[in-house]
């Protein structure tokens, strides 16, 4: 997801690079407009960009939250990838739509993960922790785990739904 979870482009480069390696076929696209503000200050990604030869609008293209399948013949589950923006509004519905999609194709998991850019110097092993919806989950990774009560974006939102399901 792009956005303050996209530190050091992990997020949307990470999900691309898997688009890519499985040949992910785009299938559905939530509409931005109940999510994002366009005119949100210090965010020109999430501005529509437009596409103008000799003065004749040629192209209009506004961000995209998009859902993509991928075959894996390495497992008996395939894929589901999601490449979106972090919403601006709506964020329990924005979640919702999320996990909406893959409980209805029956994903027995879903993932998300960001990076956050620090002070760590490059020398240092970058930290990496996570953060589940259950004890069951947890104890499948082996992890540091998040303990913290602080303001967080969407992902935590997202793994929230998921805890409803």
């Amino acid at each position: 997801m792009n956005g303050w979870v996209n530190g050091g482009d992990v997020s949307v480069g990470g999900v691309r690079y898997l688009l890519r390696q499985f040949n992910a076929v785009k299938f559905a696209e939530l509409k931005t407009s109940r999510y994002h503000v366009y005119q949100v200050p210090g965010a020109e990604n999430l501005r529509p960009v437009f596409k103008m030869q000799e003065g004749i609008i040629v192209e209009y293209n506004l961000p995209k939250d998009e859902f993509f399948y991928a075959l894996n013949p390495a497992s008996e589950h395939d894929l589901i990838l999601f490449v979106g923006t972090e919403p601006s509004l709506n964020w329990e519905e924005y979640s919702d739509a999320i996990v909406s999609v893959a409980k209805e194709y029956d994903s027995p998991r879903l993932y998300t993960f960001g990076g956050v850019l620090d002070r760590s110097p490059y020398t240092r092993e970058p930290r990496i922790s996570c953060a589940c919806t259950s004890a069951r989950v947890k104890a499948i990774w082996n992890a540091a785990t998040s303990t913290s009560r602080a303001a967080r974006g969407p992902l935590p939102s997202t793994r929230c739904c998921c805890m409803r399901v």
